[in-house]
């Protein structure tokens, strides 16, 4: 598959991701289904599954808010490219774990797929910037680095909410429909390089 259809299957993934903010009856049907378990690291986490979407979250305790990334993958019957296997992980900052399941429309992103990633980062005021990697050899760039993410928002908008992490420590074990995988030691604040992390 060439690169330049590789990008157009993650940019038709990132839009739709880009569009998933809850309506308020939407997040209410969906806080219905949450059931946050204490995992074995001491984080929080869930996961639910219809024939609709997969949703999940994983929040580490920092200070006195926690630092979560929400997973989530579409099965989009109408759609003319296969984004079967393609998931988008977005991070923020929760004040608690009984808040409204809505999500912030700013931040870091990232949606993967067995071809690669794009890296997004929507910033206040409208703003937004993608970053592609290619998985197969074919000509591609890099995943951003920490402090390239950091600069970039303090330049351009101070303002906006940035949890960052590490999206090539969870492409190859998410990119194939191993959603289940998002609530295992698999993943760890270490690897991802969230502040949490000793």
């Amino acid at each position: 598959m060439e690169f330049s259809k590789v990008v157009s299957a993650l940019l038709a993934l990132t839009i739709i991701s880009s569009c998933k903010e809850a309506s308020s009856a939407e997040a209410s049907k969906e806080d219905s289904r949450i059931n946050w378990r204490k995992l074995s690291d001491n984080s929080f986490g869930w996961l639910a599954e219809d024939n609709k979407s997969v949703n999940a979250e994983r929040c580490w305790k920092v200070g006195s808010r926690f630092q979560c990334l929400h997973l989530w993958r579409l099965y989009p019957p109408d759609m003319q490219v296969d984004l079967d296997k393609n998931v988008s992980i977005s991070s923020f900052f929760r004040d608690s774990l009984q808040r409204a399941n809505v999500y912030p429309e700013h931040g870091y992103s990232c949606s993967v797929s067995d071809n690669g990633a794009i890296e997004g980062l929507a910033l206040v005021g409208g703003a937004q910037i993608q970053n592609a990697v290619s998985s197969r050899g074919l000509s591609s760039g890099t995943f951003w680095s920490p402090d390239y993410v950091r600069k970039f928002v303090a330049e351009n908008s101070p303002s906006t909410p940035v949890v960052y992490f590490r999206c090539e420590a969870i492409r190859e074990l998410l990119s194939s429909g191993n959603e289940a995988a998002f609530l295992t030691t698999a993943i760890n604040a270490r690897d991802l390089g969230l502040s949490t992390a000793p």
